[in-house]
Parts: C-alpha cells; structure tokens; sequence
C-alpha cells in the first residue's frame, strides 16, 4: 500500500506543477508581450505609417564606393566610343561596310543611352549624409547629365563621316570628365 501512496502522491504532484506551469506561462507571457510591445513602441525608430519609400542615408565610406561602381560602369560601357571612333577613323580598310557600322553604332549608341540613363537614375537615389559626399554627387550627377545629353544627341551624326568622328570626340571628352571624377573613398 506504500507504494501505491508514493504513485499517487507523485502524480498529484506533477499535475499541480503541470497546472501551476501552464497558469503561470499565460500570465507571464502576456505580461511579457505587453511590456515588449510598450519597449517597441518607445525604442523603435520608424513607426511603419511614417515609413517611406527613401534609402535611408548612407555613409561616405558607402556612398563613395557606390559612385565608385556606377562610374566604373559607366567608363567601361563607354568603350563603345572608342571602339567606333576606332573603325570610323580607318577608312583605308574596306572589309566592311560604313552602313553598317553606322546600323552597329546606332545601336550600341541606342543601349549605350539606355544603361546610362539608368545609372543616373541609380546615383540620384542614393543618399549621401554628409555635405561633402552631397557636393560630390552633385558634382557626378552634373557630369553624367552632361555625358547623357551629348551620347543621346548620336541620331544627328550618321549621316557624315567627319561629323561623326567629331562628335565621338565629344563623347570622349565628356566621358573623360566623368572618369575623371571616379575616385575611391578615404576614409
């Protein structure tokens, strides 16, 4: 008889523990989660209905290497003007036809445009913090826009091979500017 005592003593036992604990985790719990929601409410730093579509601001270090990319994008997408002010200027070969490298050109100038309106595009979202990193992409901005207006002009030089080789030296000098300006953080 003994033992059956003990087993029923052990088992009321864990049941008023098992009890005890589900009783005391709900209040708890709840308790808990009101205190977490009030700390959230003091400490959290964007309310989800004063959010906003922004980046948030970035660093220089940050900034300065995107800049970084979108102007080594830029120089190395520009290759194409050298590579047809290349072609244009032997016109002592003739394996290949001038039409066609004024289709090519059309083209590539075309895709050329495209990519560079869309990395202006990507360095006027960024957010610089600090004003100097802001005199910077202003300064960025202002030299692709300038590189954009002249590649975006390329439909009125097909037609004559001086004029075309003079506007490739346009681009030229606009990109040169523009690579001149890409240079890494310090920091």
């Amino acid at each position: 008889m003994k033992e059956n005592k003990k087993w029923l003593l052990a088992g009321v036992i864990v049941v008023i523990c098992l009890a005890l604990i589900v009783f005391v985790d709900n209040g708890f719990s709840n308790r808990l989660n009101a205190e977490n929601d009030a700390y959230l409410q003091r400490t959290a730093p964007v309310l989800l209905d004063e959010a906003s579509n922004e980046m948030p601001k970035s660093s220089a270090y940050t900034y300065g290497i995107s800049e970084y990319q979108i102007l080594n994008d830029v120089a190395s997408q520009g290759m194409v003007v050298r590579q047809y002010k290349r072609i244009l200027k032997n016109t002592a070969r003739k394996d290949y036809s001038v039409e066609n490298a004024y289709m090519d050109f059309a083209e590539d100038m075309e895709e050329y445009k495209t990519n560079l309106g869309k990395d202006i595009a990507m360095l006027k979202g960024q957010r610089p913090a600090l004003d100097n990193a802001k005199y910077e992409q202003a300064n960025t901005v202002k030299k692709l826009e300038a590189l954009y207006s002249v590649v975006a002009d390329y439909k009125n030089h097909v037609r004559n091979l001086n004029d075309t080789l003079r506007y490739l030296d346009d681009c030229e000098y606009a990109l040169n500017r523009v690579y001149q300006q890409s240079k890494l953080p310090m920091e």
